[in-house]
C-alpha cells in the first residue's frame, strides 16, 4: 500500500469523479494537495512536481467538483 499510495489514491480520484461523488472528492483532493503541500515544506518537492505536472485530472476533478458544489458568484 505504501508503495503504490499516490497510484491507489488516484483510482480513488477516478472513482469518485465517476460516482460524481462531489464532496468526497473535493475533500480527498484537497487532503492529497495539503500533504504535497506539507512534503515540500519539509524539503520533498516530488509530490508537488507530481501532482502539478503529471496528474492534471486531479486538477480537472477539482474544478468540476467545485462547480457542482458552489454557486457561481462564489
Amino acid at each position: 500500500m505504501e508503495k503504490h499510495a499516490l497510484d491507489i489514491s488516484l483510482l480513488t480520484v477516478d472513482i469518485l469523479a465517476s460516482a460524481q461523488n462531489h464532496k468526497l472528492l473535493e475533500k480527498h483532493v484537497l487532503g492529497l494537495l495539503e500533504n504535497a503541500i506539507s512534503a515540500t515544506d519539509e524539503g520533498n518537492h516530488e509530490p508537488l512536481r507530481q501532482l502539478c505536472s503529471a496528474r492534471v485530472n486531479i486538477w480537472t476533478c477539482l474544478i468540476d467538483a467545485s462547480k457542482e458544489l458552489y454557486p457561481p458568484t462564489e
